[in-house]
C-alpha cells in the first residue's frame, strides 16, 4: 500500500513525539484515547464531548496516530483492543 510523503512526515512526528515524551513500549494488550483538535493531538484517559471544528474523518485520524506509534508504543498496532477517539 502506497503511503505519501506527507503522511509518513506526520506519522514520523507523533513517534518522535512518543519517544521524546519517554513513552513506554507496551508488550500486551492496549486500550487508547485520543482526542483531536485544530491545534494539537492529545492522548489522555479521560473521555471528552466536545463540538469538532475538524471537518477529516476520524478514522483517517485515528490510522496515522495507530501507524506512528508502531514500533514505539507497540510491537504491532494489532495490540490496540479498544480506541476511544473524540474530535473536537
Amino acid at each position: 500500500m502506497y503511503t505519501d510523503k506527507a503522511t509518513r512526515e506526520y506519522e514520523q512526528s507523533i513517534k518522535d513525539a512518543y519517544v521524546t515524551a519517554g513513552g513506554p513500549l507496551f508488550e500486551g494488550p492496549v486500550s487508547m484515547s485520543v482526542t483531536f483538535t485544530k491545534d494539537k493531538i492529545t492522548i489522555t484517559l479521560n473521555e471528552i464531548e466536545a463540538e469538532s471544528s475538524l471537518r477529516g474523518d476520524l478514522d483517517n485520524y485515528i490510522k496515522s496516530i495507530m501507524d506512528g506509534l508502531n514500533g514505539v508504543a507497540y510491537k504491532d498496532d494489532g495490540q490496540v483492543l479498544n480506541i476511544r477517539a473524540h474530535k473536537r
